[in-house]
């Protein structure tokens, strides 16, 4: 893959534009409803300026989504990371077809964590969704 230097303005441009195809392959494909993320997972990672966080809930179960996920990102993304299961929550990284830019998508089953059980935000729904873009634009 041939790398084109990009400027921040660049970057944070390709990231907002990936998230809104993100956004709509969570709402119109997958039938997750957006939601203001959690400030539990908005703190896992510190913010800095262009960082894209996004959160889903869905009445399907995290395992019939993963594949859908799969079919749906296949023309766009690139594996870095394929599913992995740790602690209750399934987790790819994905890297941007003809960029550098990478992300994560995770997907929860809120009854797995006590936080969520007693969000009732979350915890009618069988997942929860989100997905981090962050400003780290290769040097």
């Amino acid at each position: 893959m041939r790398t084109v230097k990009k400027n921040k303005t660049e970057y944070i441009n390709e990231i907002t534009n990936f998230s809104k195809k993100l956004d709509g392959m969570f709402i119109d494909d997958a039938g997750f409803k957006s939601i203001k993320c959690p400030s539990y997972f908005t703190s896992l990672a510190p913010s800095q300026e262009g960082d894209v966080k996004h959160c889903f809930v869905s009445m399907r179960q995290p395992e019939e989504l993963i594949p859908l996920f799969d079919s749906l990102l296949e023309s766009t993304t690139e594996i870095s990371m394929d599913w992995r299961m740790d602690l209750g929550d399934w987790t790819t990284y994905r890297r941007i077809k003809g960029s550098d830019q990478e992300f994560s998508l995770n997907l929860s089953a809120p009854g797995l964590s006590e936080t969520m059980r007693a969000d009732p935000m979350v915890n009618k729904y069988k997942t929860v969704g989100r997905f981090f873009i962050g400003y780290e634009p290769k040097k």
